[in-house]
Formats: C-alpha cells, structure tokens, sequence
C-alpha cells in the first residue's frame, strides 16, 4: 500500500510544471523554518504579555504599598500623641501642644483625638463627628468617605484615645507621584465596594490599552486596583508573527519569479523557435533572441542552430547520393532492357533461319519467356519509380499483346480476352504470374488453336487474389506419344510453388485457378498495404 501511494504521489509530482515544482519544494523547505520562526515569535509576544502583567502587577504592589505606608504613618502620629496625652496631667493641653508638631512631618495630614466621644485635638480645621464605639488597641480601622472625599481610618490606643485622621485622594495622588510607571495609570482605593478615585489617568489614555491588576493594601480589608495605560502592542505582536509567513510566501514566489523569467519563459520561447523549425532545403534554424542572463540558454538555442545546420548538410548528402543511385538503376535498366532485347532479336534470327518446324518452335517457345521476362522487368521498374508495385492489368495485358504477336500459324486468329482487377503485385509473383500464364497459354495454343483463352482477377480474402485462366482442353486426353504434357506439368508445378499456391485445374472447364499474393487492389486503403509489406 504505501509503495502504491508513493508511486500515485511520483505521478502526480510528475505532472506538475516546474514552477509548480519549484514553490512546492519551496514550501516544503521553508515551511518548517516559517513555523519554527512562528513558534518563536509567539514565545517572545508571551514573554513580552507576561513582562506587561508583572509590570502591572508589581506596580500595583508598589501603590498598595504606598497608600499603607501614608496611612500608617498617620497612625502613628495619632498613637504617639494619645501616647502623650494619656501620660500627661493635662491631657487636652498636650494633645494641642503633640499632635500639631508631629504632623509637620505630614503636611497634609488631618488628624485629631478623641476621648469618651468628644474632641481633644485636631489639626487645623478638621473636627471629626463624635462616633461611640470601641476598637481595638493597635488596630487600624480604614474605609472610604465618599462625601469627604478621601479615606477615613481610625486608631485606638492603650489608654482609651481614638485617633481619627482623613487621607484625601490628593494626599493619595502625591504620595502616588513617586512611584514609577511605563505610561500614565490610574489607581483606585476601595473596600465593600466603594471605591475613591486617588489618581486618575489623563485625557487621551483611553485610547491606549489598559492593563488591570488589584493589590491589597493591608490596612482593614483595603485594595489598589491601577490600571496602566500603555501603546497597544497588537500590531507589533501581529507583525513578529506574520512576517515569518510573509518571509515564507515572499521567498517562494521570488524564486518562482526567478525561474520563470530567467529559465522557463526562455526555455518556451525555444521550444516554440524549435517546434515551429521546418527542416528542408537551405532552412536553417535560427535561436530566439533570449533577455535571459542564463547563457545556458543562449549556448542551447546556438547548439541546436549549428545540429540543424549539420542534419541539413546531411541530408543535402544524402539526397544527392539518392540521385545518383537512381541514376544508376535507370542505367542498369536500360542496359537489361537493351540485353533483352539483343537476345529476343537473336532468337527471332535464328528463328527465321531454322532448318525444321521444330527448331522453329522451340525458338518462339523460348522467344515467348524472354519477352514475358522483358514485360516484367519494364513493368518493375515502373514500380521503382512509382513506388506503388506492378500492375497486373498492364503486366497480362501486355503479356497477351506478345502472346498473339509469336502464336504459331496455326493459332494465328487465337482471341486472348482479359478482365483483370486493378491489383498491384510485387516483382517475384510477377514474374511468376508471367512465366505461368506463358506456359498455359502456349500449351492452350498447341492442342487447342482454335479456341479462346481468358484471363480473369479477383480479389478474395485480404491480400490474395484469384488467378483464373479459361482455355480450350475440355478435357484433354493427351497421346501416348506426347510428350509436351509432362514438361508443362513439370513447369506449372514449379511455379506454382513459387507463388506458394496450389494449381487447381479444372480439366471439364478447361480452367487453371491459383490464388496469388497482391500488394493492394483498387479500393482497399494504403494502409492494409503498409501492414501487409
């Protein structure tokens, strides 16, 4: 299975063109590398989001810090002077004389003491309500007074004093000016759901992003919530992980652009220049002009010109030798038609000059194979030059023209009527074919003068023809003292095995039938031809 799998995979990579290729081992490259590259830029966006909440975290930490210390340092200006107070005989007069200088150390402080409800001492301007209730000594009560606007805590001592001190949200706000930040933040102080705003964020902070985190304070249940504002590191963080991918896609589609101008585009333009080339004559193939700075191409374009200038040599070559080898075998066939000839003209001599009627005849029966052997080879080189075989229509016709011309006397006014087909045949049954309806029709001429011979062709199953010839021997009883027959059967036998057909006669019909092997006959396809040869 998974050898048939990768076989599909090669045959379909296979099918692909090459710039097709080319991004796709591109990508299987430089895809690993992008996600490595990805996997790193998301870590460093989640460090750079995790620096971001530590920092608010901690800056939050710091404003908790601050807001506890500024409250207990109050406290503990309110604990010393009731420290004071209690220890004294007067105890109002020393809260007034205490309390006022040790709250120079925090100008805006306001803070006062109260004893069984009522008034002490205060700072300037500030007179607390009177609360009834007891409180634990050391503990630091705080809440938010939203109609005072700031953070109301209390303190009770050992000796029954409660020190009540308020801390603005401006008081807040400067203690808050010293811790450090990134961008501008805003703190809120609240418990049970109230909330004081002791620093808010300034105009044009809501269009950064806000990052949140809550302390406690430690001081009675009190939390911190700053929220920082800072430029919003979205896009930055979406550019670190898009541009491996971006840098992925960019290198594959520059390399496909560097491949398809310098080699692809190049290499069609040359394949069109080459597709487009008709070889032939003083044709020469010309390179197309490449832009390209490959010179591989250039070297290509100028190596076919100069095989095309070669093959064109070599073909003028052998073109040239084709000439003067048909030249040749025109000549070769003048001088076998001019040799037949030479002899057809000695036999007619020596025919002439012949002492018996015997000598006679043997020189016209020869006479009559060296003119069916002219007839051949004439009707042959036809073929050569035509390339389509001999006809056997001109090859009989002819044939029975030179028949009639050296019938002897007695069969002078014999009729040779032909209906042949329109078959070409090759030139060994063609002379076959001659050789045998020579001797036929010759033994038809001296046992049957008088009579009327026939020549018929027709096609039968594909690629053979019937050869039928009709004569006057129906049947003929041959003399004991003949001694024609034998050679004739002798001959007729020999040839037909040449023809690789059995001679079939027809004694009652005074028919010879054989089946001879054609090239092609008039309607059938050249094609059935070719497959045949």
């Amino acid at each position: 299975m998974i050898e048939g799998a990768q076989s599909a995979f090669s045959t379909a990579f296979g099918r692909l063109s090459t710039g097709a290729k080319l991004l796709a081992i591109t990508a299987a490259g430089l895809v690993p590398l992008g996600a490595l590259a990805v996997s790193a830029s998301l870590d460093t966006v989640q460090q750079s989001r995790d620096a971001h909440r530590a920092e608010v975290r901690q800056l939050a930490a710091h404003n908790a810090g601050t807001v506890a210390g500024a409250i207990e340092r109050r406290a503990a200006i309110l604990t010393a002077a009731a420290v004071a107070a209690e220890r004294s005989d007067d105890p109002a007069a020393t809260c007034h004389a205490v309390l006022p200088t040790l709250a120079r150390r925090e100008p805006t402080a306001r803070l006062a003491l109260l004893s069984g409800g009522t008034l002490l001492c205060g700072t300037d301007g500030f007179a607390p309500v009177a609360a009834n209730f007891t409180l634990e000594p050391g503990r630091i009560e705080a809440a938010v007074d939203e109609e005072a606007d700031a953070i109301r805590y209390r303190v009770a001592s050992e000796g029954g004093l409660l020190g009540v001190g308020l801390l603005s949200r401006g008081g807040i706000a400067r203690e808050l000016g010293r811790a450090g930040a990134s961008g501008p933040f805003e703190v809120l102080v609240g418990k049970d759901g109230r909330q004081l705003l002791a620093a808010a964020a300034p105009a044009g902070a809501g269009a950064l992003e806000p990052r949140t985190a809550t302390a406690p304070v430690g001081v009675d249940d009190l939390q911190v919530t700053t929220t920082l504002y800072d430029a919003s590191d979205a896009p930055s963080e979406t550019l670190s992980v898009l541009l491996p991918i971006l840098m992925v896609v960019a290198s594959g589609l520059i390399g496909w652009l560097i491949v398809d101008r310098l080699l692809i585009r190049p290499l069609r333009a040359t394949e069109r220049a080459v597709a487009g080339y008709q070889p032939g004559g003083s044709a020469r193939f010309e390179p197309v002009p490449v832009n390209s700075p490959a010179r591989e191409l250039r070297a290509l374009g100028a190596a076919f010109s100069r095989a095309t200038g070669t093959i064109a040599a070599h073909e003028a070559e052998l073109e040239a030798g084709l000439e003067r080898q048909r030249s040749l075998v025109r000549e070769v066939h003048h001088r076998v038609k001019n040799n037949l000839q030479v002899v057809a003209s000695l036999l007619n001599l020596h025919a002439r000059g012949a002492k018996s009627a015997d000598a006679a005849e043997a020189y016209a029966a020869i006479l009559r194979r060296v003119d069916a052997l002219a007839v051949v080879h004439r009707n042959h080189f036809a073929e050569l030059e035509e390339n389509h075989g001999i006809a056997i229509r001109s090859l009989v016709s002819e044939l029975a023209q030179n028949l009639r011309g050296t019938a002897p006397p007695a069969a002078a006014g014999m009729a040779i009527s032909v209906d042949l087909a329109s078959c070409q045949v090759s030139q060994d049954t063609a002379v076959s074919v001659a050789f045998l309806l020579t001797e036929i029709i010759e033994f038809s001429m001296l046992h049957a003068p008088g009579a009327p011979i026939g020549v018929r062709l027709t096609p039968a199953e594909p690629g053979k023809a019937e050869l039928c010839v009709s004569t006057g021997i129906r049947p003929y009883r041959p003399p004991a003292d003949d001694s024609a027959r034998v050679p004739f059967e002798r001959i007729s036998t020999g040839v037909s095995r040449q023809l690789r057909a059995k001679l079939v006669q027809v004694p009652e019909e005074g028919e010879f039938r054989i089946q001879i092997a054609v090239l092609r006959c008039e309607g059938e396809a050249p094609e059935a031809k070719r497959n045949r040869a």
